[in-house]
């Protein structure tokens, strides 16, 4: 049986970190891309290379220490959604890569990955199969909102900038609702690990 790879996904505040806690708990193996992301930035040439792609000027430097400095990157890509993008591309190829790398690697049958961008992206196609988080829109803007500390006009904007869940396409995904809490949550989690392996058998 082919090894599965599968991706969790889902909007702010839906509960996919959550799901992939309870994954933990129960024994999988759950990546984090956010967490890839964080190890491929402590690169010394992959930062430069980041540089360079924003055309940011090097020289200052010198001979010290190069680390991912957000403020400038931020200040880089501002009102340049053009730039951005061009800064996303690379990342995100570069998280995919590491990603492939770790599934190829992996023993195990089947192996999860939480990917909070995987639509925006555009990497729904690097996965077996895809899990996303559903959670009523309310109680995802009042979880960011407690969360992150913001104010509801900055979470909407996040969720502006995001896949608009609600009217994607699922019909090729499974949906988890994550309305019920968590004991619901872990149930379904528990649901899920069964069908995978009887499905990597």
């Amino acid at each position: 049986m082919k090894k599965k790879i599968i991706a969790i996904t889902g909007g702010i505040a839906s509960g996919k970190s959550t799901f992939s806690a309870i994954l933990r708990d129960l024994g999988q193996v759950v990546y984090d891309a956010d967490k890839i992301y964080a190890e491929i930035i402590q690169d010394k040439s992959v930062v430069l290379k980041i540089y360079e792609l924003l055309g940011i000027n090097i020289d200052f430097l010198g001979d010290g220490p190069v680390y991912f400095d957000r403020k400038l990157i931020a200040d880089a890509v501002f009102n340049d959604e053009k730039l951005l993008q061009k800064l996303n591309n690379f990342t995100h190829k570069l998280v995919y890569e590491k990603i492939s790398e770790i599934a190829k690697s992996s023993k195990e049958p089947f192996i999860f990955f939480e990917v909070p961008l995987l639509f925006e992206s555009g990497g729904e196609s690097l996965f077996d199969d895809v899990i996303i988080i559903m959670r009523e829109k309310c109680e995802r803007i009042l979880g960011a909102m407690i969360r992150s500390n913001l104010t509801e006009d900055e979470v909407l904007k996040r969720m502006s900038a995001q896949v608009d869940y609600d009217n994607l396409d699922k019909s090729l995904h499974t949906v988890i609702n994550n309305n019920e809490g968590l004991c619901s949550l872990k149930i379904k989690a528990e649901k899920v690990i069964d069908y995978y392996k009887k499905q990597c058998m």
